[in-house]
């Protein structure tokens, strides 16, 4: 009746960049079982700035890109485990650098997304992996709100269920 547990973490990595945790835990009401639907629009920054890696104290870190893209796919791949359940899962991606394009119209697929192949490599199918093949070298190119906007777009073709939009990006400004 109080709703979930939720907490915010933030840790300085030393170099201006934070990395944020967030969790929400609850208890599931055992007398209630609705199966219900849900809309995700991923929006993902596909900007030649995802493709770097910091240097922490002598290691060299993964790409942003592969922390990223590791993100999501663990995300997708959780979320649509829920049509087992009878959930309506729909899914489309929106990916951007110097502009925002629809790569993934909605879709009730998995595969469309990320592909079929869970190895952590990201060595598989799909438009996340497509998007990944296809980094900007443009350092001019992180153009999120044309990304947004075509997110809306979306929106307006979405079916009554609950909407939400994902954001993910390094946040690196473009130079224009």
């Amino acid at each position: 009746q109080t709703g979930p547990q939720s907490s915010k973490l933030r840790t300085s990595n030393g170099d201006g960049t934070y990395k944020i945790e967030l969790s929400v835990t609850g208890d599931a009401d055992p007398t209630e079982s609705t199966v219900g639907g849900v809309n995700v629009i991923i929006v993902y920054d596909r900007s030649s700035s995802m493709t770097s890696n910091r240097v922490d104290s002598g290691n060299t870190s993964p790409r942003r890109a592969d922390a990223a893209e590791k993100v999501v796919y663990d995300f997708v791949h959780n979320l649509f485990g829920y049509q087992k359940k009878g959930a309506d899962i729909e899914m489309a991606l929106v990916t951007f650098a110097v502009r925002g394009d629809i790569s993934v119209e909605w879709t009730n697929k998995e595969t469309d997304i990320v592909g079929t192949d869970e190895d952590p490599t990201f060595s598989r199918t799909g438009e996340l992996n497509s998007a990944r093949q296809n980094y900007s070298t443009n350092a001019n190119g992180t153009n999120w709100q044309h990304a947004l906007e075509q997110a809306l777009d979306l929106l307006g073709r979405a079916d009554d269920h609950q909407t939400f939009v994902i954001l993910v990006t390094d946040g690196a400004p473009s130079a224009s």
